[in-house]
């Protein structure tokens, strides 16, 4: 039912009741019928029953049609089970546009995809295939694959001859092995297999050129190591680069040096990305990747990249560009967002939605209020085609938060955490959303059973520090919890940073100056950890080292009204008779108050 059904039997309807926490599950038929990629048969069946004449000629054959001009059609039937991709909506009937039920899973992780597009975890075949050269001139499944008896339709090199003149690629003039050998196979160097729960093996449908050059650069596979592991992939890079010295496919850079430096997140990465997201030689989920890559980058050209592909013809790419505003400010997403609200595809509109939501509805125009208004609850409605997981209840309880629908969210989210008590997720955004009701109680009740199961979630960590924190009694327990905060979160600035606060609180001092330097390591311009660093220096009476910190702070921030009451500061401390500076102590009590920071909430 969680999965597997919807794939292996026909008009499944998970009928998933939220209250109960159980399925009424209906269907045609158990295994795939007709209707599973023809779609509802009762016309054809009444048509065929019927006696009028030349029926067809009217009504078709009373089924979906999928005409030859139109390849997607085709291909997105099969592509509904032979995808990993994620549910948007329910009511997919064979012929709808895909994209508007389903959301094909993109190759800018490691997790599914390897850098060049190979398939790593197990994707269904529509993925790679939409990298391919075929795909891109107007090759169907059909024309490999029998639909009625999933037989392919010829045996071994047959089958590439439909399209590939035998005397020139059947030879080994082109493949350079013995006839007959594995090495003679198209499949083996052009459709290497991978196997999955140990005796499920599946060939890879980008149908790519081998490139064990790109096993020497990036580490990714290539079909040559399979029978000459021994040589290893230099060996064969050699070889190829004799064997093909005209290759165009070797000439132009290959989209997995910009894949793989864009997943790692290196600066050199985005006008390469930038290059991969305009290319028209690969396939539009490469494309889409590049984009949703850039969307990780705060660089403006970047960002305006992404901009630009708001408007792009191709689904997935566009769909990418509007996901990638999801780090983007509110700001951003008021300006550039709207429009899409008025997409064609289902998926579009209901991103740019789910990305707008949290907008102060006062800063947008009456129509675009609407509009929004529209495709949330379309949004939201799509979601419970899911209901039976625990993530479709959190993607309704962020919506009706940021709408301030408090007592839907909180419902939502008790919906997830019933169907799965250790969804992590939702446990941590009920307590936050608990914690701002002004309920801390309840909330610090929820981060413990978080725990509970996840003892270490960096987020439930920190999260359950500052809500313990809002107790002054409690400090030194709210401190420790930073502690371990900070060892989970070691490259999370505002973790250390409000560590060393709460250590300079309790008086501590050699170790709140270790967590508070740290935090201005990782953010060396945040006004705030330079202001708290002089402050710091100075309730210790070390005036030169605050001045220091009042340096840096200028040059970071020089519009900041905190620089001057440091100055003041500063210049009073200097003017006072000179005191012993006050040594670090691990323990002891909190020393006088002094003009620093409260401890802040969460950044």
């Amino acid at each position: 039912n969680y999965m597997c059904a919807e794939c292996h039997s026909t008009d499944v309807h998970k009928n998933f009741d939220v209250e109960q926490n159980a399925y009424h599950t209906t269907f045609s038929e158990i295994d795939v019928s007709c209707e599973a990629c023809h779609g509802p048969g009762s016309l054809h069946v009444e048509m065929a029953e019927g006696h009028a004449l030349f029926w067809d000629r009217r009504h078709g054959h009373g089924l979906a049609k999928f005409d030859a001009r139109d390849n997607d059609r085709e291909i997105e039937v099969c592509a509904r089970c032979h995808a990993r991709r994620r549910v948007l909506q329910d009511g997919y009937e064979p012929g709808k546009p895909l994209l508007d039920y389903y959301a094909p899973r993109l190759i800018d992780d490691g997790t599914l995809y390897f850098a060049d597009g190979q398939i790593r975890d197990e994707v269904y075949v529509y993925g790679s295939f939409l990298q391919s050269r075929m795909y891109r001139e107007g090759v169907r499944c059909t024309d490999c694959h029998d639909p009625h008896t999933a037989r392919l339709k010829r045996e071994g090199n047959r089958l590439c001859a439909q399209c590939h003149v035998p005397a020139k690629y059947d030879t080994p003039s082109h493949h350079h092995h013995r006839p007959e050998s594995r090495g003679a196979r198209c499949v083996e160097c052009h459709m290497p297999e991978r196997t999955y729960m140990v005796v499920d093996p599946r060939r890879d449908h980008s149908l790519r050129i081998p490139r064990p050059d790109l096993t020497v650069s990036l580490g990714t596979p290539n079909a040559c190591d399979r029978c000459h592991d021994q040589q290893g992939a230099a060996w064969a890079a050699e070889r190829v680069a004799e064997w093909y010295p005209k290759t165009a496919d070797r000439r132009r850079p290959h989209f997995a040096h910009a894949i793989a430096a864009g997943r790692e997140g290196r600066p050199e990465a985005i006008e390469p990305l930038m290059a991969v997201a305009r290319r028209k030689d690969v396939g539009p989920l490469v494309r889409a990747s590049a984009v949703a890559l850039l969307g990780r980058y705060a660089e403006a050209e970047a960002r305006e990249a992404v901009q630009r592909f708001l408007s792009e013809r191709n689904t997935l790419v566009r769909a990418s560009a509007v996901a990638a505003f999801e780090g983007r400010n509110l700001s951003d997403r008021r300006t550039h967002l709207p429009p899409l609200l008025d997409d064609p595809r289902y998926w579009v509109r209901t991103e740019a939605a789910r990305l707008l939501a949290p907008v102060d509805p006062r800063t947008l125009n009456p129509q675009t209020r609407q509009r929004l208004d529209v495709v949330l609850e379309q949004y939201l409605a799509g979601q419970l085609a899911t209901a039976d997981h625990p993530a479709a209840h959190l993607n309704r309880a962020v919506i009706f938060e940021s709408r301030g629908r408090v007592r839907e969210a909180i419902a939502e989210y008790e919906i997830a955490l019933r169907i799965d008590p250790t969804f992590a997720p939702a446990r941590h955004n009920l307590a936050m959303l608990l914690d701002n009701l002004g309920r801390p109680q309840q909330a610090e009740a929820q981060l413990r059973e978080l725990l509970k199961h996840h003892p270490d979630d960096a987020q439930g960590v920190y999260s359950l520090a500052l809500v313990v924190a809002e107790d002054s009694d409690r400090l030194n327990e709210a401190a420790q919890l930073l502690g371990r905060a900070a060892e989970l979160l070691p490259d999370r600035a505002r973790v250390h940073y409000n560590h060393g606060l709460a250590l300079q609180q309790l008086g501590r001092w050699r170790q709140a100056e270790a967590a508070l330097r740290r935090a201005a390591e990782l953010e060396p311009d945040n006004a705030d950890f330079l202001y708290a660093l002089a402050v710091h220096y100075l309730e210790r009476g070390r005036v030169d080292a605050a001045d220091e910190w009042l340096a840096r702070m200028k040059k970071a921030a020089p519009d900041d009204p905190r620089v001057a009451q440091l100055n003041r500061w500063i210049e009073q401390q200097r003017r006072q008779p000179q005191r012993p500076a006050l040594e670090p102590k691990e323990s002891g009590p909190q020393p006088p108050a002094a003009a620093g920071p409260p401890l802040p909430d969460a950044g």
